[in-house]
């Protein structure tokens, strides 16, 4: 940034005088930040100091945090007496929307998002750049924004550096931060990023790239059963209602007429019949051979993985419940047998032991098959497919 951008910065926020404020960041190296800092927490000076044409004296240099950064509750920050003391005024100026984000996990957002049919809005912050915190006081922190998010959103803002926020840009390949981000709640897949925040920034700006983003998708229904098609599980073991829920999610679905505004996870953009390998879901093989070992139900003994699969296979993703007790070799089996209902041709060719899991965050390839999930370091983890020459 040029000094003279910076320096009309600087006179912005604190409403310094020119001359001073010049004086001021040659002081502090022209690190707008800092000198915010120190200006709003030393004394201000006097107005014969301000009128002195020669330099100032530097003020001392202080080093602090504009903001707090939002922890994940999963990493508790230990009380010290020793903690730096928070200048209130700048705190209040650039403090994170706390009473606007959902305080959970990604999972837990987009769960809460799908039940009230409303899309995920993600940022992830970099509280090294300036641009973050001002996303904070010019977007985030308007009231009429924050009511015009809670009426289609589920906002979650994470530090890039925190324990969630690593978790994200690892899974969806995030290079540059701040980032703003619009994401399915029901397929996981990212609508529509930001990574140019001016755009954002800007009069009116904001409204204008959420509106067109919405007006261009239609309001969620939920999936309509008739009776009959409810009343088609009853007396079913939970094996065989799985079985008859995958021949079913197969199955084109019908147009009643309803809008949906969060695209199925087995459709294309336009609505047709999805295809993987290039071949139509209806004309893969038959799922009736396929044993399939239930899904057990969600509690404190089970734990959700979320499995991408490689590019051969379209590239899908899902989620699905194991029990913690459960081996990594269960899991392999689960992958390799689902491999044969993405695309019976290409499973047909692969052993389930060139098959391997490895860990998006940190990248590591889970070897040894016979230890159970928890042991494995995999409890709710996020996993990639990975398919060894054979």
């Amino acid at each position: 940034m040029a000094s003279a951008a910076k320096l009309q910065q600087f006179i912005s926020i604190t409403g310094a005088p020119e001359g001073f404020a010049q004086s001021f960041l040659a002081s502090n190296g022209w690190d707008v930040g800092r000198s915010v800092e120190a200006f709003l927490s030393n004394q201000q000076p006097t107005a014969g100091q301000r009128q002195m044409d020669d330099v100032p004296l530097p003020q001392q240099q202080v080093t602090e945090r504009l903001i707090q950064p939002v922890r994940s509750r999963r990493r508790k920050r230990k009380a010290s007496s020793k903690a730096p003391r928070w200048d209130n005024k700048l705190a209040a100026i650039f403090k994170p929307p706390s009473d606007l984000t959902f305080d959970g996990t990604f999972e837990e957002t987009a769960d809460e998002a799908a039940a009230r049919s409303f899309w995920i809005l993600v940022n992830l912050q970099d509280e090294g750049e300036f641009i973050s915190h001002r996303l904070n006081r010019d977007v985030w922190g308007k009231d009429n924004i924050k009511d015009f998010v809670r009426s289609s959103f589920v906002f979650w803002q994470q530090d890039k550096d925190s324990e969630y926020g690593k978790w994200f840009r690892s899974f969806y390949d995030v290079k540059v931060c701040p980032f703003v981000a619009i994401v399915n709640p029901r397929s996981r897949r990212v609508e529509k990023q930001w990574e140019d925040m001016e755009v954002l920034l800007r009069s009116g700006g904001f409204f204008q790239q959420m509106t067109t983003f919405l007006e261009d998708k239609k309001v969620v229904r939920p999936v309509k059963r008739s009776k009959a098609e409810l009343s088609a599980f009853d007396g079913l073991s939970e094996e065989d209602a799985l079985k008859r829920a995958i021949q079913e999610s197969l199955k084109p679905q019908e147009d009643d007429g309803s809008d949906s505004k969060f695209p199925d996870s087995h459709s294309s953009s336009n609505g047709s019949t999805a295809t993987v390998s290039g071949k139509p879901r209806s004309q893969m093989g038959d799922v009736k051979k396929i044993e399939i070992a239930p899904e057990p139900p969600s509690g404190p003994l089970s734990t959700t993985l979320q499995i991408r699969f490689p590019s051969q296979f379209g590239g899908k993703q899902l989620r699905r419940r194991f029990r913690r007790t459960a081996a990594v070799d269960d899991v392999l089996e689960f992958v390799w047998k689902h491999m044969h209902v993405l695309d019976h041709t290409s499973s047909g060719k692969i052993s389930k032991e060139h098959v391997r899991i490895r860990t998006t965050f940190p990248r590591r390839l889970v070897s040894d098959v016979k230890l159970n999930l928890s042991d494995a370091k995999l409890l709710n983890a996020a996993v990639v497919v990975e398919i060894e020459d054979g």
